[in-house]
């Protein structure tokens, strides 16, 4: 009887979440309630933290409350500070929700609700997993890659999907190039060179199409 119930729950969790994506879906017009956004938020992220993140934690990373932190192995005072569960949620809730009324409006403006929407809940659900264990442990070591999305956007070009693409692979041959026969300390310099290049050439990136209206 208690399997039952938890499979209903999270069933019926699972469908709340649908119905609120497919409203913002299939929404036309600018005006749309900002509840079905936090609907569809929460229950996205109730059903990765139940299914998605527990399988990574017991079958991927294996993890062990008895291990030492990075903050308790590299205790220095400044970087890596042990400090309490609920002051650490603080920091990093202080950190999203800073950027969160500049980015979310862009993406919507560029993308539109769905797509901004999707790579908002989707990438703070999957990229962590994917970025943390290919990167060194660091208070900072999400800020070189996303230096890096950014940097690739802007040259393939915001309103252009293929362009993105195209500009990833154009700044990784060249990191790779570059560290090949020069020096792996120089690996980040490309992506600034072509950066500047893009933004003093073409503005609207590789691929964008530059747009005016009237106002």
């Amino acid at each position: 009887m208690k399997r039952i119930l938890q499979v209903l729950i999270w069933t019926a969790v699972a469908a709340l979440g649908a119905v609120a994506l497919g409203t913002i879906a299939f929404h036309r017009g600018e005006p749309i309630n900002a509840t079905w956004f936090v609907l569809a938020a929460a229950c996205f992220y109730l059903v990765a933290f139940r299914f998605y993140s527990a399988f990574i934690s017991a079958k991927l990373l294996a993890l062990d409350n008895t291990r030492a932190t990075p903050a308790e192995r590299r205790d220095d005072g400044r970087d890596f500070v042990p400090t309490n569960k609920w002051v650490l949620f603080g920091h990093h809730f202080a950190a999203i929700a800073g950027p969160g009324p500049l980015v979310g409006p862009t993406l919507a403006a560029q993308f539109g609700y769905l797509p901004g929407t999707l790579w908002l809940i989707a990438g703070a659900a999957f990229a962590g997993v994917l970025v943390a264990p290919i990167t060194l442990t660091g208070p900072a070591m999400g800020a070189v890659l996303g230096l890096k999305a950014f940097s690739v956007a802007i040259i393939g070009g915001l309103s252009s999907g293929v362009g993105v693409f195209v500009g990833g692979l154009i700044l990784g041959i060249a990191e790779t190039v570059t560290g090949y026969y020069l020096s792996t300390g120089y690996k980040d310099v490309p992506g600034l060179v072509l950066l500047l290049l893009v933004l003093s050439v073409k503005p609207s990136g590789l691929f964008g199409k530059a747009t005016i209206r009237k106002v």
